[in-house]
């Protein structure tokens, strides 16, 4: 986990795909032999309008492991439903960033506070 320069919170949205990758390439193994790609996880600066940081991964590989490895302190992400997991989401508060995520229609909220 890397440190924040002194100009504060970057909102970060984070997302990955799959890329299909060339039968040669052994290690990009996705489904089986005949089925393999690459999986590019992307940290799009919001605010600057550029990506901040991209990692090649096999296309079996975990996001939520690549967003873990590349957390920052202060940083705001935002991330898709395919990151949900609630453990996970404490070792981002833990890291000493935040998040907003988009969770799965059936999931259940527990109405903690209630705000004007």
């Amino acid at each position: 986990m890397s440190e924040r320069d002194a100009e504060g919170t970057d909102l970060q949205a984070v997302d990955r795909f799959a890329v299909a990758a060339l039968p040669k390439m052994a290690w990009a193994l996705w489904q089986d032999n005949q089925h393999r790609a690459a999986k590019m996880h992307v940290h799009f600066d919001v605010l600057k309008g550029c990506s901040t940081h991209v990692t090649i991964t096999t296309g079996i590989a975990s996001e939520r492991d690549e967003l873990r490895n590349s957390l920052d302190r202060g940083g705001f992400y935002v991330i898709d439903r395919g990151y949900r997991d609630y453990t996970f989401f404490q070792e981002i508060v833990d890291a000493g960033a935040s998040f907003v995520g988009r969770v799965q229609d059936n999931t259940v909220i527990h109405v903690a506070e209630e705000r004007p």
